[in-house]
């Protein structure tokens, strides 16, 4: 066997218990020994390799932004406002001492809905990404995604509960809708192995540090009942993984947006008091494929189009 086939062999490996490892933290965040409970709040998870630096904090504020110091350079960062809806990460690797890592913001609130009748009606909101990746490591990647779902809570006095792990789920609520974007740029293997756990709506096979442009908006429907509770979870990730070969970058601080596009007559109120309060009517509207832009003339890296590859709008 090649060395190369060791090696990608331990890294499929390394990714296989890293990919298990998180799917156990998640879990662990929708089921933890808990302690308080809430109805709204932010959680930031941010952490760093080889030296394990990590941000793991939860507030019931509706804005927070966090900043993680980086031995190596890196910029790690989260933001997330409740009251327009809008969230961002980063972590852009300067040293491929900084093998890999991730900056996760996640927004929960609750909602209820009123209409005239009292009776369901189907309403829509809208889930936007837009940013920048890039990678130079032969064996590494960059991502991005960001997800909106909503959740049957009715009966509960609260859905939400502190833990050691963070901020999470009282148990395994009934998911009412769901709508994802993931992007993705790196090393071809990489891709190939990471897609069949996350299905990506664009991505580029590049490991020469090219800079690429992702922007998409996505919508989701369902029924409004206004017997009913609903929770909302908005999450947004930015994760590179230089792998010590090189270094990666993924920049979606200022782009992640949810709102409202269609209430058919009816209102909503949130249990934090505050969600979309200040979102007027600006929510993005949902577009039928992701577009990749080529941009001219951007300084370091030069940069070219993407493959497309056609999402499926939820």
């Amino acid at each position: 066997m090649s060395c190369r086939s060791l090696l990608k062999n331990a890294r499929v490996q390394f990714a296989s218990l890293a990919i298990l490892l998180t799917f156990s933290f998640v879990v662990m965040t929708a089921c933890p020994a808990f302690a308080s409970s809430f109805n709204s709040g932010i959680w930031t998870y941010q952490m760093e390799n080889p030296t394990g630096e990590l941000v793991n904090q939860y507030t019931t504020d509706t804005t927070t932004n966090s900043n993680l110091t980086s031995a190596y350079g890196s910029s790690i960062k989260a933001r997330a406002d409740l009251s327009t809806g809008s969230a961002g990460s980063q972590f852009i690797q300067t040293s491929s001492d900084s093998q890999n890592g991730q900056s996760l913001i996640v927004m929960y609130d609750t909602l209820s809905f009123a209409t005239s009748n009292n009776s369901p009606t189907s309403v829509t909101m809208s889930l936007s990404l837009e940013g920048l990746l890039s990678n130079t490591s032969p064996d590494g990647y960059a991502t991005s995604d960001t997800s909106i779902s909503i959740y049957d809570i009715t009966g509960y006095s609260s859905w939400l509960e502190e833990s050691a792990y963070g901020l999470g789920m009282v148990t395994s609520f009934t998911k009412v809708a769901t709508a994802a974007i993931n992007f993705a740029v790196g090393d071809q293997y990489w891709l190939d192995l990471l897609n069949q756990w996350v299905s990506f709506d664009d991505m580029a096979y590049d490991t020469t540090g090219q800079t690429y442009s992702f922007d998409l908006t996505k919508s989701l429907t369902f029924e409004a009942d206004p017997l009913k509770t609903y929770g909302i979870r908005i999450w947004t990730s930015a994760d590179a993984n230089g792998s010590n070969e090189g270094i990666s970058a993924s920049d979606f601080y200022n782009t992640s947006e949810v709102g409202f596009t269609e209430l058919n007559g009816a209102t909503f109120e949130s249990g934090s008091g505050a969600f979309l309060a200040n979102q007027g009517s600006t929510a993005p509207v949902a577009t039928p494929e992701p577009s990749t832009i080529l941009l001219l003339g951007a300084g370091l890296f030069g940069l070219v189009a993407v493959r497309r590859k056609r999402a499926a709008i939820q």
